[in-house]
């Protein structure tokens, strides 16, 4: 039973935080559930952790609806106690690196995404954070391996392809750039066409 009222509370929570990551939870299913204000989503959120502390999914929509009100050193501190309590979640993980790398902390991502990287079933959204923290210290290379191998798990991944367009044509490589925009083009299209 407490299981079910935590992931209604989740499914309420992650409707009024739309983010835009591939690999961010799935919304809910369609029904009778509207989106409620975003404050009384974040209380939501507290309550179902405190009912289920070991429930990665609600610390990253937690952390998210934090972020997503304004309140980002709130959305860096639940990310990190959410790794403390589930240190093998990785899309969990891969969250927490990019709110340090948004809030200008990358030695710190990079140390959190490199060890995402050794979990099981890292995929592709690590691989895209630890690529833009590698692109913001001028890392060109780094971030181009980074974003090669996102883009190699995740095709559909647009955001990578157009942020190795971006380290491509620093790294003089316009070819190579080229060929990632039109990938990107055609990826995002799809997304567009998909209703994403």
């Amino acid at each position: 039973m407490r299981r079910i009222f935590c992931s209604t509370i989740l499914a309420v929570a992650v409707a009024a935080c739309r983010p835009g990551a591939g690999d961010a939870p799935a919304p809910p299913p369609a029904g009778p559930a509207t989106e409620i204000p975003l404050e009384d989503a974040r209380e939501q959120a507290r309550e179902a952790l405190r009912l289920a502390p070991e429930d990665g999914a609600a610390w990253l929509a937690l952390s998210q609806l934090e972020a997503r009100a304004g309140a980002y050193d709130e959305a860096v501190a639940a990310a990190a106690e959410g790794v403390r309590q589930v240190p093998g979640d990785v899309k969990l993980r891969s969250w927490y690196g990019e709110t340090l790398m948004k809030r200008g902390r990358r030695a710190e991502a990079e140390e959190v995404l490199r060890q995402t990287l050794e979990l099981d079933g890292a995929g592709a959204y690590p691989r895209y954070v630890l690529g833009l923290v590698y692109l913001g210290d001028g890392r060109l290379e780094e971030a181009r391996r980074q974003l090669e191998a996102a883009t190699a798990l995740q095709a559909s991944a647009h955001e990578a392809w157009y942020q190795l367009a971006v380290v491509c044509e620093r790294l003089g490589d316009l070819d190579a750039r080229d060929r990632a925009l039109e990938e990107f083009a055609r990826r995002y299209r799809q997304r567009l066409g998909a209703g994403g």
